[in-house]
This record gives structure tokens, sequence and C-alpha cells, in this order.
């Protein structure tokens, strides 16, 4: 069993590493906190470890997942770290958001269902976790989660184990509401952004690695799938509350952001840095 004190080194590490990279990620809107170099998922997008990260203020919110190990939380401000254990074991990288009420961790668990535990504070001190609720089940990969942070809905995607998009919100207090399945058949875990005024979007890979976006105005109604072209060789991930970015054939970083849902989005657009296949961060930017 590896110790407590190896495990909080290893994360140290990896805080370390990604405040690193926050000089040179040019992909981040401004008060974003940049991912690890290269962390983005393997082609086949069903990673049993990682980590994700938001952060509100000066504070940054971690969730991390590792192979045979329980889910982990730590809270990095001024005054150092904290650091605790969520119980549980995920089969994919968790995603974390914050709402109105607080924090939520998503995870897909070992039965492949999708499972939500929430904190309802953003206080320095560790607060109070609801324990795992099952609101999901027959994911084919990890979760992606976003919301626009003022208001109790956190809008979730997730590939289903027929390969379809499944989009739906949820709410700590009133639980879960799905959409009808999406169609498509998808080829990794999709990505998801959402703004302050309910507009956002899903990314997903098809079986041709192009990426299609699905776009929302309002957080309710949704696009049919819209062709955005290129060759991924990863699943596409969100970064900041506004772009995706995206491996290429040629092993670098691209990026496209969401102007809105009638402007759509910009170009894809080359960032100048290699892909590595290493842990998820999943980046964004929380409501102070």
């Amino acid at each position: 069993m590896t110790s407590l004190a190896s495990l909080r080194s290893r994360r140290f590490v990896l805080l370390l590493t990604l405040a690193a990279s926050i000089a040179t990620c040019a992909l981040l809107p401004a008060g974003a906190f940049a991912r690890a170099p290269g962390g983005y998922q393997a082609p086949d997008a069903n990673r049993l470890e990682g980590s994700a990260a938001i952060r509100i203020g000066a504070t940054t919110f971690t969730a991390t997942s590792a192979v045979g190990q329980s889910i982990s939380f730590n809270r990095c401000g001024s005054g150092g770290c904290q650091f605790e254990s969520l119980g549980g074991i995920a089969s994919s990288a968790p995603a974390i958001v914050q709402s109105s009420r607080g924090l939520t961790v998503f995870v897909r668990g070992t039965d492949n269902g999708l499972y939500a535990n929430s904190r309802n504070t953003l206080a320095p001190v560790l607060g109070t976790w609801s324990g795992w609720s099952r609101i999901a089940s027959n994911l084919a990969s990890g979760p992606a989660a976003a919301s626009r942070g003022t208001d109790l809905r956190i809008h979730l995607a997730y590939r289903g184990a027929n390969n379809q998009l499944y989009l739906g919100t949820y709410n700590a207090a009133n639980g879960m509401t799905w959409l009808p399945a999406r169609g498509g058949t998808l080829t990794s875990a999709p990505a998801l952004i959402m703004d302050s005024n309910a507009q956002g979007a899903v990314a997903v890979r098809g079986t041709d690695n192009a990426m299609y976006v699905m776009t929302t105005g309002d957080g309710i109604s949704w696009s049919g799938y819209q062709y955005r072209g290129g060759s991924l060789t990863s699943a596409p991930q969100s970064v900041g509350n506004n772009s995706f970015a995206l491996c290429g054939t040629d092993t670098q970083l691209y990026s496209m952001t969401f102007m809105n849902a009638a402007s759509g989005f910009t170009s894809y657009s080359g960032t100048g840095s290699p892909c590595f296949y290493a842990p998820v961060w999943e980046s964004k930017v929380g409501v102070s």
C-alpha cells in the first residue's frame, strides 16, 4: 500500500508541474489554472487515473483518482494544502465543478456507473461531503461536467456503453434529469464547457477521428452535431470555460474557442506545444 506521505509528495509534484505551465500555456484565458503540459487522454479515453482541478479566486480545488486507490480531494491556497479521502474506487479520471451550492466531484465507478459527491461549502476548512450517490449507469468513459457557477444546475455529458452521447443536468438537492440519447458514434469521452450566461458546447471525437460539437444558448436546448474537422489522436479536453484543446496527428496541441451559440467557434489554432499522453487535468475557472 502506498503511504500517505508518498501520495502527498506525488500530488505536490503534480501541482508544481501544473503551476509551472501557466507561464507557457497560451490557451488559457486570464485567471484560468493551467493543465500539466501534454495533459491529454490516451486515444482509448479510458484512463484509470488522473486529476481534475478548478480554481476559485486564489484557491485551487483538485480531485484525484489512482488505480486501486480511494478518490482524494485537496484544497490549496495561500495557507498551504489540505487533503482528504472521498472513498470509493474510480474507473476513470474524475470531473469537478462549482455550483452555487459548493463543489461536486463526478466519477465513473468500477461498475461503470456515474457517481456524484457534493461538498456544500467553498470555505477554507474541509467541508462535509454528501457521500457518493449513483446517478447513471453504463458509462463507456469518464464524465464531463460544467456549470455557470451561479446556480444549482450542473451540466453533465458522458459516452454510453452504446457509444452514444448523453447529456443531462444535475442538482444536488433534486437529483438528475437526463435528455434522450443524442446519437452519434463516439470514440472518446466528451468534453463540456459552459459560460456564466448558460451558453456552452460539448465536443466529441467521431469514428473518422474528427471533432464534432453541439452548442446551447440557454443550457437547456442543444443543437445537432456540427462537424469541426481535424484529425484527433486523443479525446478533446475543456480548457477554462470557453475552449477545447486536442492533439493532432502531428503530435501538436491545438485549440478552438467558443464565442457564443450564435457565432460558434474560432478556427483551430496551433499552440506550438507538443502533446504527451500524461494524466488528465481538467481546467476550469470558478466564480469567486
